[in-house]
């Protein structure tokens, strides 16, 4: 997720991701860019300016993995907040989670993705993930089954 260090003002960053199904498959993403370097994710990042969350999410799929999806609904709308060591708020995104159905392309890793893999949801636990994906692709699929 690019972009994820917080804004200047001290506003939140606004961003948004997808979990793509494919034959029961879920799209994941391994990030290349710290903070999250080495860890799987779904794809996404920030809201460009002008840019709605479905916009984006579907533009962040496409720029860092190379496959088309349609929305098939909202799953979470998620804070993820850092606090440093001092307590103080590090990062603040607020992300907001679709699923969606795959349409066209074979994923390869681009943008800030260092891989990509089609996982089955039971292999999810055996991975380093972002917090609580294992939870929101369950919830993702019940919207495209």
């Amino acid at each position: 997720m690019s972009g994820a260090a917080g804004r200047p003002d001290g506003q939140p960053r606004v961003g948004a991701s997808i979990a793509c199904w494919k034959d029961g498959r879920v799209l994941l993403v391994e990030r290349a860019k710290p903070p999250i370097a080495g860890v799987w994710s779904l794809p996404g990042g920030s809201v460009e300016h002008g840019e709605t969350v479905r916009e984006a999410a579907l533009r962040e799929l496409a720029e860092e993995t190379g496959v088309t999806a349609e929305i098939a609904g909202l799953v979470d709308v998620l804070d993820v907040i850092r606090r440093g060591p001092d307590g103080r708020v590090a990062l603040h995104f607020l992300l907001t989670v679709f699923a969606g159905r795959h349409l066209a392309g074979t994923a390869v890793a681009a943008d800030d993705a260092a891989a990509v893999r089609w996982c089955a949801p039971a292999e999810i636990d055996g991975l380093a993930t972002t917090d609580g994906l294992a939870g929101i692709v369950a919830r993702s699929r019940a919207l495209v089954d």
